[in-house]
């Protein structure tokens, strides 16, 4: 069987790096596989071509005549290729997707992929609403849809989104990859000159609104008034100095000696080890893969309850209401305040939770099932059963 997934970039974020890790384990199972990136060639693609697995860059910027001309190179590829199934990533490619298959002579089951929540619905951009609201209307159209958390599903069937075409797959992890390690942690920590005792909070994620970090510096303020052994390691895409508005909520919350910015990094496996707590300060999340990479290296952690981080943490973790910093902090310190054996329980918990329910190749099989079905579909079988709800 030959997919064809459509994203709309490859620069490294959390719905294409499970795209990398699907691909990966689907090629192992014998799937022909193309990936269509519309943006510009990012960081990702050589990973991606070095597993044997076709890149094709659309370098798709705004505009109805580039659109056009993108929707044209799309079905080019789509015909060259001759997929047996669509899988769109993300809204721009979902719509594109069913775009190509106007008038197309080869018309092969489509199948969306939504990879994130609506609980920053009005933060964002009008166009963006625009498109999801496009989506919500077209959404009959696809073979399934495809939601990585409860959440998301509600939230977009809520919005209009054809509930007869939805159903949950969570994402999957490389949990031989992500483990504990002492060694990476003490190396780690020397790297950075962290002390024993010094109690090391972690983010990982780009820089941006939907990652609330003003919420996660405001609730450091406030622990570090009762907790002065606490340091705060920030990794992501813009995670910098040289960041004006990042480096603006690092003086106002008068946090300078305390937080450590990495910037991106492309072996996060080398850092979850080192730290002794995980904060997702999310108002709008999927399923976090972050969240999920540092249970797996047996890291307890406090997160917002956005998207599927209750899901992930309810019962190994806090889990504390979005936009709140007293809350977050006050998590925060509980988590601090911990002996180091029941934070090292709780890491154990969480490490055991992504093994039972979130490995890659279980998640990969459930995508494998369904595109088997959706494919029946186009022979005459049926797809919808209580097993895909």
């Amino acid at each position: 069987m030959k997919v064809l997934h459509c994203i709309t970039g490859l620069s490294g974020d959390g719905a294409q790096r499970m795209l990398l890790r699907l691909t990966g384990v689907l090629q192992q199972r014998g799937f022909s596989q193309v990936v269509v990136n519309l943006g510009s060639p990012g960081p990702l693609v050589e990973r991606f071509e070095r597993e044997g697995i076709c890149v094709e860059s659309l370098k798709m910027t705004s505009g109805i005549g580039n659109a056009a001309a993108s929707l044209g190179r799309l079905r080019r590829i789509i015909e060259e290729h001759s997929p047996d199934i669509l899988q769109g990533w993300m809204y721009h490619a979902n719509v594109l997707l069913l775009g190509s298959q106007v008038f197309s002579q080869r018309r092969s089951p489509v199948v969306w992929n939504i990879r994130r929540g609506l609980d920053d619905y009005r933060e964002l951009g009008s166009m963006t609403r625009l498109l999801i609201r496009a989506s919500s209307y077209l959404s009959g159209q696809p073979s399934a849809i495809i939601y990585c958390s409860p959440d998301s599903r509600r939230q977009h069937e809520n919005l209009g989104f054809k509930s007869t075409r939805g159903l949950m797959i969570e994402n999957g992890f490389e949990v031989e990859r992500f483990k504990p390690s002492i060694k990476v942690r003490q190396q780690f920590r020397a790297s950075l000159g962290i002390h024993d005792d010094d109690v090391v909070v972690g983010i990982v994620g780009r820089f941006n609104i939907a990652k609330g970090h003003r919420y996660l510096f405001e609730a450091l303020e406030l622990v570090a008034q009762e907790e002065p052994r606490v340091k705060l390691v920030c990794v992501g895409r813009g995670m910098l100095r040289t960041t004006s508005e990042l480096h603006r909520m690092i003086e106002k919350n008068g946090l300078e000696s305390r937080v450590e910015l990495l910037g991106e990094r492309g072996s996060p496996e080398e850092i979850y080890p080192g730290l002794d707590i995980y904060c997702s300060s999310s108002i709008g999340e999927g399923f976090p893969n972050a969240i999920a990479e540092a249970m797996s290296c047996g890291v307890p952690c406090v997160v917002t309850d956005t998207g599927a981080s209750r899901e992930l943490v309810d019962g190994v973790g806090y889990v504390v209401p979005t936009r709140s910093s007293s809350e977050l902090a006050g998590a925060l310190v509980a988590m601090v305040r911990k002996k180091v054996t029941e934070r090292q329980s709780l890491g154990e918990l969480s490490r055991q939770r992504i093994l039972e329910r979130f490995s890659l190749d279980t998640i990969a099989g459930r995508y494998e099932k369904i595109y088997r079905r959706v494919s029946g579909v186009a022979q005459g079988r049926g797809l919808y059963g209580s097993e895909m709800s």
